[in-house]
């Protein structure tokens, strides 16, 4: 095989809830492999959701089976970081960039594909202020407490100067609500499965991250303010072009906004 792209989360519906975004970044990659000709292999989780230990058992398995992989930073630790300086081969981040005190931990230049965290949690507040500009406090659902690019997402909503309430929610339980004491705070979603969450909630001020069909219909019917997308199958797409092509320029790209 030319290359591996590791997924962060799961894809294969079989094993669980799968992850949309996640889908569309590995079928970017794979359209772009089918076009130039070249054969990526794809690895999943297929335990529980963005289970830590079996993503680090992926990276080391990909490690022994190419010489080219794609995959996101995912959480930071010394065992992670040592498997990356360790590969002789090439690499390209997507989806989920290193944070400073990982990425100068780093020995090499390792490029980037995908948005610029932090900055999208503050375009999330300024699409939020554009409706209403009295806000003082938001809360943020977040789903997942070990993806660095989450945390990237609420440093950038806490840049803002709004007061932050975090509220971590468990995506896998159907009864999983908003407490009727969070209620009336606007919200700001991370990822799909806390937009989900708020909806269940009947959240009346939701701005969503990312989409799904759901999403887009309840965006239609007014029940979200907006939702920002980043795209992900481009950035598969770009990140095996750049994993190909040898450019090591990190590319950031910028979300869309979609308003009701």
């Amino acid at each position: 095989m030319d290359a591996i792209i590791i997924s962060h989360s799961r894809i294969d519906s079989a094993s669980g809830k799968v992850s949309e975004v996640w889908s569309s970044i590995v079928e970017g990659a794979i359209e772009f492999a089918l076009e130039h000709k070249k054969e990526i292999a794809v690895l999943a989780p297929t335990k529980s959701y963005n289970d830590i230990e079996e993503y680090y058992s992926l990276v080391r398995e990909a490690t022994k089976l190419a010489k080219k992989i794609i995959l996101p930073f995912s959480k930071g630790s010394p065992e992670f970081v040592e498997m990356l300086n360790n590969f002789k081969g090439e690499i390209v981040f997507v989806n989920t960039p290193p944070p400073k005190e990982w990425k100068e931990k780093l020995t090499k230049k390792i490029p980037y594909v995908g948005l610029d965290e932090s900055l999208i949690g503050l375009t999330a507040v300024e699409t939020l202020l554009g409706f209403k500009n009295h806000y003082r406090k938001v809360l943020v659902l977040r789903h997942e407490k070990s993806h660095e690019g989450h945390n990237l997402r609420i440093e950038g909503v806490k840049s803002s100067g709004l007061e932050v309430v975090e509220l971590f929610i468990d995506p896998e339980k159907e009864n999983c609500i908003i407490p009727p004491e969070l209620k009336h705070l606007s919200v700001i979603t991370l990822g799909i499965r806390g937009t989900e969450v708020a909806l269940r909630s009947k959240s009346k001020t939701i701005v969503a991250i990312d989409s799904n069909e759901k999403i887009e219909t309840a965006l239609k019917e007014g029940k979200i303010l907006a939702t920002l997308l980043q795209d992900p199958k481009s950035q598969g797409k770009l990140a095996a072009e750049k994993l190909f092509s040898g450019d090591k320029k990190d590319y950031f790209m910028r979300p869309k906004i979609l308003y009701r």
